[in-house]
């Protein structure tokens, strides 16, 4: 049941009241999470901030190859960097 109501809870109100910066990571080659789920995220919120999409190519759903794991930290702390006062 948990994994169910999981999977069906509509998150679009919630994304709505976003009011950070966002960076989105996202691997060329995910089947699950699209680019359009992407711009879909981007046309229904207005975060605050910068918003950064960064592009891993050949990368799957939850970028589990090593390299794009370590190139997401690498960028995440990079960005942490720049949006921190």
């Amino acid at each position: 049941d948990f994994i169910r109501e999981l999977r069906d809870y509509n998150l679009l109100p919630l994304l709505q009241r976003l009011d950070m910066p966002v960076q989105i990571h996202h691997g060329t080659a995910d089947t699950m999470a699209s680019l359009d789920s992407v711009r879909t995220l981007l046309n229904t919120t207005k975060p605050k901030g910068p918003v950064e999409i960064i592009g891993y190519e050949g990368g799957n759903h939850g970028l589990k190859d090593h390299a794009h794991r370590q190139a997401l930290t690498n960028q995440l702390g990079a960005f942490i960097q720049r949006i921190a006062p």
